[in-house]
Parts: structure tokens; C-alpha cells; sequence
């Protein structure tokens, strides 16, 4: 009586190993990295393992991105909920707590894995109302961090500022977050009064 359930828990712990070793070699390598075979490897198990959960590679980036996506909508609305609860008070702690809560977690590397997929997947039509759901889910924590601290400014105004800086700086191998940071400063310089954000 008890086989069957075992089973589906056995299959379900498996799919998500695959599903993580997935996210895991984007994440350090890219999308275009990725093969079933290095999966396997990097999951640890057999070849076919892989193609029985996902018979095209296809639907294996489509499931690591949906993970990617959530750990990202699950990263702000932690950094948002934080900075609900402790305010930022100088225009360099405003612009560090608004950075990291629209970027993804992670070091250089990990943002350009994130960022490398996440341009490849609108390509994949079938995987744009779920990244759509989370980029929705991403805005309205930016918003809510942005009505919050009073700044003049829409949230989709705040998240191009913040990713085209980090974008820009990944393709000149520089710093993304520094970047971002100093850019949105010089944003939150230019939008508000200087009363607004002390000194």
C-alpha cells in the first residue's frame, strides 16, 4: 500500500536534484552550458534520469529558470520586508538596500548566470506567463519598498535604472552592484528634494 507514495517521493527528490544542478551550472556557466549529460554528472545521477523528467533540454531550462525565479521574488520581498522594519537613512544606505532588494542574490558570477537566462528564456514562449507572474510578484515588493521610503519615483523607473547599470557593468567587466548603487544614487540625487534623504 505504502510503494506507490514511496515512489513518487523517491521521483520528486530526484526531479529536484535535477532541477538544482540545473540552476546550479547556469548559474556558474550560463544557459547555453548546459547539456543533459553535466546535469547528470552534476546531480549525480545516471543519464537517463535526466531525460526521463525532461526530454528536451528545453523544458529542463524552463524548470531551472521557474527555481531561478523564485529564489529572486523570494530575495526581495525578504530584503523589502527587512527594510520595512529598519529603515535606511543616508542616500548610500538607500541606494544599498534598493539594489540589493531588485538584484538576485549571489556574487558576479551568479548575477550574469541569472541575467544570461533570464534574456534566453523569451525566446522559450511557453515560459513567459510564469516569468511574467514572478517579474509582477518582483514589482509590486519593489513598489511597496519605493512608496514606503516616499521617493518620487515609479518602481519600474527605479528597476531599469538599477538593472541596466548592473547589465552595463557586467558587459564591461566591472562591478554590477557598485555600479548600480552609484547610479541610483545619482538618480535619487536628481528626483528628490534635498531634504528628502538626510545627508
Amino acid at each position: 500500500m505504502t510503494t506507490q507514495p514511496r515512489r513518487q517521493t523517491r521521483g520528486t527528490a530526484r526531479r529536484d536534484t535535477i532541477i538544482d544542478a540545473a540552476r546550479s551550472l547556469i548559474t556558474q556557466h550560463g544557459p547555453s552550458y548546459l547539456t543533459h549529460r553535466r546535469v547528470a554528472d552534476t546531480a549525480g545521477v545516471p543519464l537517463a534520469a535526466t531525460t526521463y523528467y525532461f526530454t528536451s533540454l528545453v523544458d529542463l531550462l524552463a524548470a531551472a529558470g521557474e527555481r531561478m525565479w523564485s529564489s529572486w521574488t523570494t530575495h526581495t520581498v525578504t530584503c523589502v520586508t527587512q527594510a520595512l522594519m529598519n529603515p535606511p537613512h543616508t542616500p548610500d544606505e538607500y541606494s544599498a538596500v534598493i539594489v540589493d532588494a531588485i538584484l538576485p542574490p549571489g556574487d558576479d558570477t551568479a548575477l550574469r548566470g541569472h541575467y544570461e537566462h533570464l534574456i534566453s528564456q523569451g525566446r522559450n514562449h511557453a515560459s513567459t506567463p510564469t516569468l511574467d507572474a514572478y517579474r509582477a510578484t518582483h514589482r509590486q515588493a519593489v513598489d511597496t519598498l519605493i512608496t514606503a521610503l516616499g521617493l518620487p519615483l515609479t518602481a519600474d523607473t527605479v528597476i531599469a535604472c538599477v538593472e541596466g547599470a548592473a547589465l552595463r557593468s557586467l558587459g564591461n567587466h566591472d562591478t554590477p552592484r557598485e555600479t548600480a548603487r552609484h547610479q541610483l544614487t545619482l538618480l535619487l540625487d536628481a528626483a528628490t528634494p534635498a531634504h528628502a534623504i538626510p545627508a
